[in-house]
C-alpha cells in the first residue's frame, strides 16, 4: 500500500499545477471565422443532435486516421466520418478484430462503409502504440495521404505501467510521428474531464495510477508540439483540438434523443455523462470547422431534457 501511495499521490498533487498551463494555452487569441454559406451535416439518425456546418476550408473527401478506431468510441467516430464522405484509416492493435467490430456496429447503425457501391472507404491498419515515433511514421504516415488525426486511444488495463505507456508515452510517440508528416492539418485528441485541475468526482480517476495526470501530460505534449510546428513555414501539426468528455459508461446512443450535448471551456466541468455518439459528433464537427475549433480545449457534458444546440455555434462561442 505504501508503494501505491507513493505512485499515486504525486499525480494528485501535481495535476492542479498544470492547469495554469492549459488556461494559458486555451486563452491564446483565436482567429474568428468569417461566416460563409455552408451546408448542414447530413442527418442520419433520430438520436443525433443538430450538427455543425462544414466550411469550404475542409476537403470534400478528407482522409482521417483514427487511432483506437476499433473501440467503442472509435467505432462511432468512424460512423460520423463516413457520413461526411471521409476516407477513414483505422489504426488498431488487431486490425481483423477492429474490422469485425466496426462493421457490425455500422450495420446496426445502418451506415454503408462502401463508396460507389463497392470500394470500402475504411482501411484497417496494424498499430502498435508502444513503437517509437520513427516506426509509427513509417507505418502510418510516410507513403499515404492523411489530412486529420483523431486519437481515441484509451487504456482498458489499469496497471501502473499500462496507464503511463498508453495514456502518455504512446500518445507522445504518435504526436511526434504525425508532426513529421507534411500536411497534417488537424490533430484531435480525446482525453477526459479533470485532466488539468482537481475536481470531484472526476479527480477520483487519478486513484487508477494517475490516469488523469498522464492524460494531462499528453495534452500538454500536443500543445507544445503544435507551438513548435507553428514556427515552421510548412509541415508539422498546424492546429489541435482537445476534447474532454464526461463519463462515457452511463449513456448509450439512444440517450442522445433526450440528452443534449453542451460544450464548456477547459477546467470548468468535473462530473456528468455524455453518450459516445455525441463525443464522436463533436470530434467530427471540430474537424469540419477548423477555424472555430483551432487550438481549443473543449469539455463535453450532456443535459437531460435540454434543448438541442448547434455544435458549430457552441464551438465558435468558446
Amino acid at each position: 500500500m505504501a508503494v501505491a501511495s507513493a505512485f499515486i499521490l504525486p499525480f494528485v498533487r501535481a495535476a492542479p499545477a498544470h492547469s495554469r498551463t492549459t488556461r494559458r494555452a486555451s486563452s491564446r487569441p483565436i482567429r474568428r471565422a468569417t461566416r460563409q454559406p455552408v451546408r448542414w451535416m447530413q442527418a442520419t439518425a433520430a438520436e443525433q443532435q443538430p450538427q455543425a456546418r462544414p466550411t469550404p476550408s475542409v476537403s470534400p473527401t478528407p482522409t482521417v486516421l483514427v487511432t483506437g478506431g476499433g473501440g467503442r468510441l472509435g467505432r462511432r467516430i468512424v460512423r460520423e466520418l463516413l457520413q461526411q464522405n471521409a476516407i477513414v484509416r483505422v489504426a488498431a492493435r488487431d486490425p481483423a478484430k477492429a474490422e469485425r467490430d466496426v462493421q457490425e456496429y455500422l450495420r446496426e447503425a445502418g451506415v454503408d462503409s462502401r463508396k460507389d457501391g463497392d470500394a470500402s472507404r475504411v482501411v484497417y491498419l496494424p498499430y502498435d502504440a508502444t513503437e517509437p515515433a520513427s516506426v509509427q511514421y513509417e507505418k502510418l504516415f510516410r507513403d499515404v495521404q492523411v489530412d486529420v488525426v483523431i486519437d481515441a486511444m484509451g487504456t482498458t488495463q489499469f496497471r501502473p505501467w499500462t496507464v503511463y505507456s498508453t495514456e502518455y508515452q504512446a500518445r507522445a510517440e504518435l504526436i511526434r510521428a504525425a508532426s513529421a508528416k507534411q500536411g497534417i492539418r488537424h490533430f484531435i485528441l480525446v482525453t477526459s474531464l479533470g485532466t488539468r485541475r482537481w475536481g470531484w468526482p472526476a479527480g477520483a480517476l487519478n486513484l487508477f495510477w494517475g490516469i488523469l495526470f498522464w492524460k494531462g501530460r499528453a495534452e500538454q505534449f500536443l500543445i507544445d508540439q503544435q507551438r513548435r510546428d507553428a514556427a515552421k513555414k510548412e509541415g508539422g501539426l498546424r492546429q489541435y483540438t482537445i476534447v474532454r468528455p464526461a463519463g462515457l459508461e452511463r449513456l448509450q446512443d439512444a440517450d442522445a434523443r433526450s440528452w443534449a450535448v453542451r460544450l464548456y471551456p477547459p477546467d470548468t466541468q468535473f462530473s456528468g455523462a455524455v453518450p459516445r455518439l455525441q463525443v464522436a459528433q463533436v470530434c467530427v464537427a471540430a474537424m469540419l470547422h477548423p477555424d472555430e475549433s483551432r487550438n481549443k480545449v473543449v469539455e463535453l457534458v450532456s443535459e437531460e431534457g435540454g434543448a438541442p444546440r448547434d455544435i458549430f455555434e457552441m464551438l465558435r462561442a468558446l
